[in-house]
């Protein structure tokens, strides 16, 4: 399955936030890819102090493996459940 840009902004996600001083800038590519991420590329996705994920956490989630998702904070998995939700209602929607 690959996403283009024009699906991610057409789908009315906000633009990838901009870095706030607290990240580390890497360069994952979370828009145009086809696999799950890496355990190196989770690794190095920006973070919060608190470790909560600042990189565009709609595909950060969606490209995520299962013991990943596990491994994220609390808030994340809490904005990982409501994207699981819009998403479901999208499909319903469409179907």
């Amino acid at each position: 399955m690959k996403i283009d840009t024009l699906s991610f902004y057409i789908a009315g996600a906000s633009a990838p936030a901009q870095p706030t001083g607290e990240t580390n800038m890497n360069t994952v590519e979370l828009i145009d890819r086809e696999t799950k991420l890496t355990n190196a590329e989770f690794a190095s996705l920006d973070r919060t102090s608190e470790g909560r994920i600042i990189d565009d956490f709609d595909f950060v989630w969606l490209w995520a493996t299962p013991a990943q998702k596990d491994k994220m904070h609390s808030d994340d998995i809490a904005r990982g459940d409501e994207v699981e939700e819009e998403l479901r209602c999208m499909y319903a929607e469409f179907a």
